[in-house]
């Protein structure tokens, strides 16, 4: 139901502070303190909800390189920047013999 009411200025001043000290409408301001003067009785005051909880992200276990994945990554950035590729690694196997 609507209803024009004439408030004096300081009333006003007060309902515009307690709107943004609350962040409640105007109407939900004046609909509670009319009820809680009428009746005698405060209306219920909904609790603010708690946010959830986030999630916690845990990074994988990082992954140790090889030597392969070290040439690889030395090509590619020698091969980025423009400067001669690294000269290939000999790798000695001893033989049981």
């Amino acid at each position: 139901m609507r209803l024009t009411v004439t408030l004096d200025s300081d009333v006003v001043e007060l309902l515009e502070q307690a709107a943004r000290a609350g962040g409640r409408s105007k109407k939900h301001i004046v609909n509670e303190a009319l009820r809680q003067l009428l009746t005698g009785i405060a209306a219920p005051v909904p609790e603010p909800a708690e946010p959830a909880p986030r999630p916690v992200f845990e990074p994988p276990a990082p992954r140790v390189a090889d030597r392969s994945d070290q040439d690889a990554l030395n090509a590619a950035l020698a091969h980025y920047f423009g400067l001669p590729a690294p000269p290939p690694r000999l790798h000695l196997i001893k033989s049981e013999r």
